[in-house]
């Protein structure tokens, strides 16, 4: 949607349940781990800063991505929504992660691979 409203096409984004009693908007986080035992770990936390420090979340939102940054005082376009104004699904990620695993099988009966 950012992208689409920087080339000044009309478009606007919805946030769904944020209604009293709504479930709240799914947010799927972005992810980045250290690999235990991987041959350059200091170079791995160093990416990892970077990526949850405030100026690249600033660059994130402002690139076309426009993504929500998870810091509240991160400047944002005035279009990318703030975390903090959106009411937010509960999700027990660890739970999905475990339901992800048990269904692999049958994922890959079903895609045929």
């Amino acid at each position: 949607m950012h992208s689409r409203k920087k080339q000044a096409q009309s478009i606007d984004g919805i946030y769904p349940d944020q209604e009293d009693g709504g479930l709240g908007c799914f947010i799927v986080p972005n992810a980045v781990l250290l690999i235990k035992g991987g041959p350059h770990p200091e170079e791995g936390k160093k990416l990892i800063d970077y990526l949850l420090s405030r100026e690249t979340e600033k660059k994130l939102a402002w690139s076309d991505a426009g993504q929500i940054p998870l810091h509240a005082d991160v400047d944002t376009p005035p279009d990318v929504r703030r975390l903090e104004t959106l009411k937010v699904m509960k999700v027990d990620y660890a739970a999905v992660a475990a339901k992800m695993q048990s269904i692999q099988p049958l994922l890959r009966d079903w895609a045929g691979h």
